[in-house]
């Protein structure tokens, strides 16, 4: 089993996968293309980054330390989210369907069932994805039923 750790602290290491995927408003950078600031030791205005960038904690940051699941070498990034219709599981791809890889689903139903949340995928292209696990199908049903879930 895949271990998950309460409120791990290490740093991001070589791991530059978030300046990537995020969108980065006051930095005019979309999702999904490398930030102007990016270099080989990470950030070169790191001191000075955006709040956007300072606050962002994804999943493997701060609860677990397998490197296996660093998100440049996963190639998806993690992260917790309350929505209107509960807790998700915010998969952000790195790389073209790493989100399909077996750790890579392995490392997200685990959290899903962890947080009880269904699972929400960014691609790559821009698209996206609602997962609801197998666990969650009974409960989601009477949801479907009550007009909750559209």
């Amino acid at each position: 089993m895949l271990p998950i750790l309460e409120n791990t602290s290490h740093s991001c290491g070589s791991c530059t996968a978030c300046c990537t995927v995020m969108h980065v408003p006051v930095l005019k950078k979309e999702s999904h293309q490398n930030c102007l600031h990016q270099c080989s030791s990470g950030c070169n205005i790191y001191k000075s980054r955006p709040t956007e960038c300072r606050e962002y904690k994804c999943f493997w940051i701060s609860h677990t330390d397998n490197l296996n699941l660093r998100p440049d070498k996963l190639g998806v990034i993690l992260e917790i989210s309350d929505t209107k219709i509960g807790r998700a599981v915010i998969v952000r791809e790195v790389r073209k369907d790493a989100s399909e890889s077996p750790l890579a689903q392995e490392f997200i139903n685990l959290v899903s069932e962890r947080i009880k949340g269904f699972v929400y995928v960014f691609k790559t292209d821009n698209s996206k994805n609602v997962v609801f696990p197998e666990w969650a199908k009974d409960a989601l049903e009477g949801n479907v039923e009550k007009g909750y879930i559209q």
